[in-house]
């Protein structure tokens, strides 16, 4: 079955599709279209996945962010597959199965990040990484990734010393890593 959802990704977001590594961070302004990156990049793994359960995870610093900033823009890029019946959307767990390989999508918090112990996951995006706690990260997410040896994309503003600058000095020396950073110039979203 061909599936068109109508994603065209910009210059950069093509490079940051063509550039990923296991572990991507990607540091962008606001507005420039790096949750349309995440979602689909989530949505196109999780349909070509053959793992088995395979799991992938959108994360925000709170739940009820990730379903502001998410949910109704991953169910309308997946609209055309629930029409024909071949997702199941949860809404209660904001969750999204593909029928065809079993694939789930499914949107957590940082507010309550035991939610996702021992969970494996394949996939994952945080976004907003800058307002993460750390242990969010080095508690629960990374060992969640290591047995599937899943990958993750780190999306967000740049705000000062935190997780997501540590991460983004780490990703420019690490094998497993890359980063990117990308101004208004570069995006050109803003105009």
């Amino acid at each position: 079955m061909k599936i068109d959802l109508s994603y065209q990704p910009r210059e950069w977001q093509s490079q940051c599709h063509k550039n990923r590594k296991r572990f991507s961070v990607f540091a962008l302004h606001r507005r420039s279209g790096k949750t349309e990156l995440a979602l689909s990049q989530l949505i196109h793994d999780a349909i070509q996945s053959d793992k088995e359960l395979a799991m992938f995870v959108y994360v925000a610093p709170f739940l009820r962010q990730a379903k502001a900033i998410s949910w109704a823009r991953l169910k309308a890029k997946l609209e055309p597959l629930r029409r024909q019946s071949v997702i199941d959307i949860n809404e209660g767990e904001l969750s999204i199965k593909f029928k065809h390989n079993g694939a789930i999508i499914r949107l957590f918090g940082g507010d309550n990040p035991d939610a996702m112990r021992g969970l494996r996951l394949d996939g994952c995006v945080i976004d907003e990484v800058a307002q993460i706690k750390p242990e969010l990260w080095m508690d629960i997410v990374q060992p969640c990734l290591s047995d599937r040896l899943g990958w993750c994309i780190f999306i967000g503003t740049p705000s000062g010393i935190n997780l997501f600058s540590e991460l983004y000095y780490k990703a420019l020396d690490e094998e497993e890593w890359t980063a990117a950073r990308y101004t208004v110039y570069d995006t050109q979203s803003l105009h």
